[in-house]
């Protein structure tokens, strides 16, 4: 095994471990609420403009998976479903302002505990990270 090799199955054994940690930590904070909600919540808010068919594949569920967790942040006056004006069968989906609400508090949520856990490293180890990570995200994208 090459180094290479090698880095990669440390890491692959790593990150799981981290993000499960991290998953683990946060969930704590949203017990009450399945972590694809807090996902479709966020990916929601991203969006401008977000058709069902949109979340489904960000959130890589079927159609009929992601009109139940529509459903069930619908009920929970979480977010609402507007006809698009452009595509009479189709549905936009937006948070309310208690949605909104909530995504900042997630997302707030999030940025605190990277903070905390980035203060094991030093900046130069903090920036490195950012630099790596943000290098591999974009190959993902390609």
């Amino acid at each position: 095994m090459n180094r290479r090799q090698a880095i990669a199955k440390d890491i692959s054994m790593i990150m799981p471990k981290i993000a499960r940690m991290m998953a683990q930590s946060f969930a704590k904070s949203y017990e009450t609420m399945p972590p694809v909600q807090i996902f479709a919540i966020l990916i929601i808010e991203k969006a401008e403009i977000c058709h069902l068919y949109d979340l489904a594949n960000e959130l890589r569920v079927s159609p009929p998976t992601a009109t139940g967790i529509v459903d069930r942040l619908q009920k929970q006056k979480l977010v609402m479903r507007i006809p698009d004006p452009d595509d009479r069968r189709a549905i936009i989906i937006k948070l309310t302002l208690s949605g909104r609400g909530l995504a900042r508090e997630i997302k707030n949520g999030i940025y605190k505990r990277w903070e905390i856990l980035l203060q094991k490293l030093s900046l130069t180890e903090c920036e490195t990270y950012l630099r790596i990570i943000k290098k591999l995200h974009a190959s993902l994208e390609e």
